[in-house]
C-alpha cells in the first residue's frame, strides 16, 4: 500500500578542510510508520519545487532495477571493448534487446504498452503538505545547518 513520508528541506553547505562548497538542498524524508529515514542532496535551483525533487529521489529504485535487470538478462555489463564506438554499439544493442524483451513480456501477459508515457507521470508522488508535522521538533529537523 501507500506509505506516508514526513519531509523537511534545508540549505546545506558542505565543507572539507578549508574548502567551503556551494549551497545545496538537503532533503530529509522519514517514513511515518516504519521510521525509515532517507537523505537526499540536490544542487537543483531553488525554483524547482520540492515535489519534483521528491519524484526524482523516489524514482531511483526503478532506475536501479532497470540496470540490474539489464545486467542479469541481456549481458549489459558483459563487454570488453577498447573504443568508444564499440562501447556505444554494445550499449545500443543491449538496450534494444532489453526493449524487445520488455515488449514481448507485456504482449504475452496481455497488457497493452503505451509508448510515450513518462515515468514522471506514473510515479509522481502526491504531496499534500511539505510543512513539518506537529511531532517533529526543529532540534531534530533543523531548518538551517550551520
Amino acid at each position: 500500500g501507500p506509505s506516508v513520508w514526513e519531509v523537511r528541506e534545508t540549505d546545506f553547505y558542505p565543507t572539507m578542510g578549508d574548502y567551503s562548497g556551494e549551497k545545496l538542498r538537503l532533503i530529509i524524508a522519514r517514513e511515518v510508520v516504519k521510521g525509515e529515514v532517507k537523505y537526499f542532496l540536490s544542487n537543483a535551483p531553488e525554483e524547482i519545487p520540492l515535489s519534483d525533487l521528491l519524484c526524482v529521489a523516489f524514482s531511483r529504485w526503478h532506475i536501479e532495477r532497470v540496470f540490474q535487470d539489464g545486467k542479469g538478462e541481456i549481458g549489459f555489463d558483459h563487454f570488453e571493448v577498447r573504443t568508444y564506438k564499440a562501447l556505444i554499439r554494445h550499449l545500443t544493442l543491449s538496450m534494444i534487446s532489453f526493449y524487445f524483451l520488455a515488449t514481448e513480456t507485456e504482449r504475452l501477459r496481455g497488457k497493452k504498452i503505451r509508448l510515450g508515457r513518462s515515468v514522471r507521470s506514473k510515479w509522481r508522488p502526491r504531496v499534500r503538505s511539505i510543512r513539518p508535522s506537529r511531532g517533529v521538533r526543529d532540534t531534530v529537523w533543523p531548518r538551517r545547518l550551520g
